[in-house]
């Protein structure tokens, strides 16, 4: 399971969140993985910073 640490479920984002861009917003999410498995976001990879 992942949690998501930076964004809190069910809240409203706009562009003081992230991005806007043409094909919508950019926000960055930062989560723990429990499991310590690999993540992958719209199967896109997502990496440890």
């Amino acid at each position: 399971m992942v949690e998501i640490t930076n964004i809190r479920q069910g809240a409203v984002l706009n562009h003081n969140h992230g991005t806007e861009t043409d094909d919508g917003l950019t926000v960055t999410v930062e989560g723990i993985s429990a499991s310590g498995r690999p993540v992958r976001v719209k199967g896109t990879p997502a990496f440890p910073d």
